[in-house]
């Protein structure tokens, strides 16, 4: 029977996650999510969630062969790739022999907008059930009246438990937004601040090269070091230095 929310937590010091729907049979696990928006992440997390699955039902001790293929499936209402295509499957590839890797891992992300594009007329009426809410074949009616059953059974409890998922993703969003904000204001005033030392700097060694040429000029005609260091601002060890160089 398929879980729902099933929590992922296999380190401590590590990002858990919460699967939409769970299930489990002898050879094969599966996560179906159900991705109402798009963010700039999801490639990102629909890798992580295969990762943290592989690990968290891979028992300590058994033989890597026994390990359960894992399907990860996001079901998305717009096209994340933007290519118009309804369905895009991933697996581990090795791009020069053109061999798969047959790992049991697999990711697919459905793209439900794209519901005109699907061939298969059973798939197609899902996506666009999917999309729009309408039902178009037997299939999709008796999924409409499940839906509508379990919203009015579960109503109060479906509306908590959005608000609690939209609540943890606006925080962790909201800590990554404001990460990065904070990266681009270090990175601006490390800017800032470096332009002024530099600006400083700079001054400061035309100045110097500004007096260095004044003792020059004062020692090709003569003057006595003891005030061409007082008139320059140079110690007398500088300018004793130049009377070599000129």
């Amino acid at each position: 029977f398929p879980e729902l929310q099933k929590d992922f937590s296999p380190f401590y010091d590590s990002r858990g996650i919460r699967l939409d729907v769970f299930v489990e049979d002898s050879t094969r696990i599966i996560d179906v999510e159900i991705q109402t928006g798009l963010t700039e992440d999801l490639r990102y997390r629909i890798s992580y969630y295969e990762k943290i699955m592989t690990v968290s039902s891979f028992k300590k001790g058994r033989p890597y062969r026994e390990m359960k293929d894992r399907y990860v499936i996001f079901i998305c209402i717009d096209d994340y790739f933007k290519h118009g295509k309804p369905f895009h499957k991933f697996r581990y590839y090795d791009v020069e022999n053109k061999i798969f890797l047959e790992d049991g891992g697999y990711l697919c992300v459905i793209n439900a907008s794209a519901f005109l594009n699907e061939k298969n007329l059973e798939r197609k009426a899902i996506l666009e059930y999917i999309k729009s809410g309408k039902s178009t074949d037997n299939f999709t009616k008796k999924i409409d009246d499940a839906v509508r059953n379990a919203i009015e059974k579960n109503r109060g409890k479906e509306d908590f438990m959005f608000a609690g998922l939209k609540y943890y993703d606006a925080q962790v969003y909201a800590a990554y937004e404001g990460e990065q904000r904070g990266i681009a204001i270090g990175l601006a005033k490390g800017i800032e601040e470096g332009l002024e030392k530099g600006l400083e700097k700079g001054l400061e060694q035309g100045s110097f090269q500004a007096k260095l040429e004044t003792a020059r000029n004062l020692i090709l005609a003569k003057v006595d070091l003891n005030i061409i260091a007082n008139s320059t601002g140079l110690s007398l060890e500088e300018v004793q230095a130049l009377v070599n160089d000129v």
